[in-house]
């Protein structure tokens, strides 16, 4: 390809880049707009390869975390009835089968606050939370790959790192709707 080609492509490219924030955000009068588009649509009939790379990009990559999802999901699955039993340590309705397992450490103050947040949670929503404390429970919490305390333990997700309320509040909403 000529040198040419490379700077038109260049141009077209910058025009474009330049142009979009301008043209939204009413910085071009509609004459200006007019012109700009004269200019771009004369770069993109001269280049015609700009508008063919573009219709056919490559399509979006894959999912890379879809095999680590699945085996999390398993795990959870083979570990439920250890995971949510109703008659693991923890809060909430007595007798009730657990929407949430949380793994703590003792003397972390994240974990202390994750507590008290999902207390107040489930004294609303009728909710039961196992508790879990990550050294005792060592080898559950590495079966599940847990490395960070609080971590929290549904269903169908697991969670590293202490979470705010109102992000407990919607994952507890969604777990309930498919009891």
């Amino acid at each position: 390809m000529h040198a040419g080609g490379k700077t038109c492509r260049g141009a077209a490219a910058a025009m474009c880049l330049l142009a979009a924030p301008a043209a939204t955000a009413g910085a071009l009068d509609d004459a200006s707009r007019e012109i700009l588009g004269a200019e771009i649509a004369k770069v993109l009939t001269a280049e015609p390869e700009i508008v063919a790379r573009a219709l056919n990009a490559p399509p979006a990559p894959a999912d890379i975390y879809r095999d680590a999802v699945a085996r999390d999901l398993d795990t959870i699955a083979g570990l439920s009835a250890r995971l949510f039993a109703p008659t693991q340590q923890g809060f909430g309705p007595a007798g009730q089968r657990a929407t949430i397992a949380l793994f703590t450490r003792g003397g972390c103050a994240p974990c202390k606050q994750a507590e008290a947040e999902l207390r107040k949670l489930t004294s609303k929503t009728g909710v039961r939370v196992a508790l879990f404390d990550m050294d005792e429970h060592a080898e559950l919490a590495a079966k599940l790959g847990l490395d960070s305390a609080p971590s929290y333990v549904m269903r169908d997700r697991m969670l590293r790192g202490h979470m705010p309320a109102i992000v407990l509040k919607r994952y507890i909403r969604e777990a309930r709707a498919q009891d």
